[in-house]
């Protein structure tokens, strides 16, 4: 994950063993360790501002999303759900981060929270799985995968409105 001004990259690496959350110089320089545990942690997002990174990590039993500055301390855990949580996304407004989360039966669906954890809520309620959620730029629609047709396609949610509409497939000629 970039950091919002491109000075730096937090990445995921396996060197010592598990999974950690490293951060380091966009340039490749000054690599440093920001989780230290035997759990996994994984999947980095920086806040908007740049001060801190959303992430998963199992060290609570089950893999939810957690908050730290970028120095690697001051985690707080955010999300309290059952079932195996994901792809943490922050909104560019700082405001929420969207997450897939997996409950046995129900497959992958969508959900949205405030920054500080609280007002979870669910965007799909679909047969087949939808992933990868990214954010429009004015943080107010989400676009995500989804296979519930089938096959994978792309749909769009606006949060306003709790629209959600299939983007249509573009065809490409020569």
């Amino acid at each position: 994950s970039w950091s919002p001004d491109g000075s730096q990259l937090a990445q995921v690496l396996s060197k010592d063993g598990n999974n950690e959350i490293y951060l380091r110089n966009a340039d490749g320089t000054n690599l440093r360790r920001l989780t230290k545990n035997r759990d996994v942690d994984t999947s980095p997002a920086f806040s908007p501002d740049g001060t801190k990174l959303a992430f998963v990590s199992d060290r609570g039993g089950n893999p939810q999303i957690y908050t730290m500055d970028l120095s690697g301390y001051n985690v707080t855990r955010l999300s309290f759900q059952s079932g195996t949580i994901s792809n943490p996304a922050w909104s560019p407004d700082g405001k929420r981060i969207a997450y897939v989360a997996e409950k046995r039966g129900e497959g992958l669906e969508i959900y949205v929270m405030n920054a500080d954890g609280s007002g979870a809520r669910r965007l799909t309620n679909s047969q087949g799985s939808n992933e990868s959620p990214s954010w429009s730029p004015d943080s107010r629609h989400l676009v995500y995968f989804s296979t519930r047709n089938g096959q994978k396609s792309l749909y769009n949610f606006t949060l306003e409105t709790s629209e959600e509409r299939r983007v249509p497939r573009l065809e490409m000629s020569c």
